[in-house]
């Protein structure tokens, strides 16, 4: 996916990512500003990220 390189690109990719892709378990940013809008769409959307760890 891209994210543009922003904070508000990656939020939007990362709520396209979950609606294509919900079983997914873990996400990789290359950079904190785009973390942080990646962060955002998985509170949003009210994923498990942190809640179990995958094995």
């Amino acid at each position: 996916m891209d994210g543009s390189f922003s904070e508000a690109g990656a939020k939007e990719a990362v709520y396209r990512l979950l609606a294509q892709q919900p079983d997914i378990t873990a996400l990789f940013c290359i950079s904190d500003l785009m973390a942080l809008g990646a962060l955002q769409a998985v509170r949003g959307k009210a994923w498990r990220f942190f809640a179990e760890p995958s094995g």
